[in-house]
């Protein structure tokens, strides 16, 4: 296991905690799209599958409602129905890592090293801030861990796609293809 140096590591939690704490605090579950609380809904039973949270009994996460019915029209074996408190970390990491994701703060989160460590410990500074009662639960560093993996992937594709759709580079890569085929 690699040791993250502390400077380097409180420096970047303590930028992206900023961050998050300014745009967190008025957090709406709603502003997600209906297509991406669906996805949400689907990813946090995967997180549910190997971490179970029933440490505290989170108010807000009851709060949060998804429209089930595209779950179950694919839930065939395998698929679990995720936990209530699970469901609110991914929701609530998905709205932070979009935050952190838009051109003002892009440049910031993506300049810090251990972008996993950092974005879990500034959310987790954040959820205890807002909830205190989760300073008792001790799933929701796991979570967040397995969760950011799948948020980081998922931007990476996205990255990746909008570069390949550059005018540029298709011409390119089309100038390439036919060449070699000579």
């Amino acid at each position: 296991m690699r040791v993250v140096p502390s400077p380097e590591l409180s420096e970047g939690v303590d930028s992206i905690y900023t961050i998050l704490r300014e745009n967190l605090e008025n957090m709406d579950s709603d502003a997600l799209s209906h297509t991406e609380a669906g996805i949400i809904y689907s990813v946090s039973g995967y997180v549910t599958r190997y971490i179970h949270c029933d440490c505290v009994p989170c108010a807000m996460a009851h709060e949060i409602t998804t429209d089930r019915t595209h779950f179950e029209a694919m839930s065939r074996g395998g698929w679990v129905t995720p936990n209530a408190n699970i469901l609110f970390f991914c929701t609530v990491a998905t709205t932070a890592f979009n935050i952190l994701v838009l051109p003002p703060y892009k440049n910031t989160f993506l300049s810090v090293k251990f972008h996993r460590s950092i974005f879990v410990k500034a959310l987790i500074k954040v959820l205890h801030e807002f909830i205190p009662i989760l300073r008792n639960c001790h799933h929701i560093h796991h979570s967040l861990t397995i969760y950011f993996n799948i948020l980081a992937k998922n931007f990476l594709r996205k990255e990746n796609d909008s570069v390949l759709q550059n005018t540029c580079f298709r011409k390119i890569h089309k100038l390439l293809s036919r060449s070699s085929l000579s």
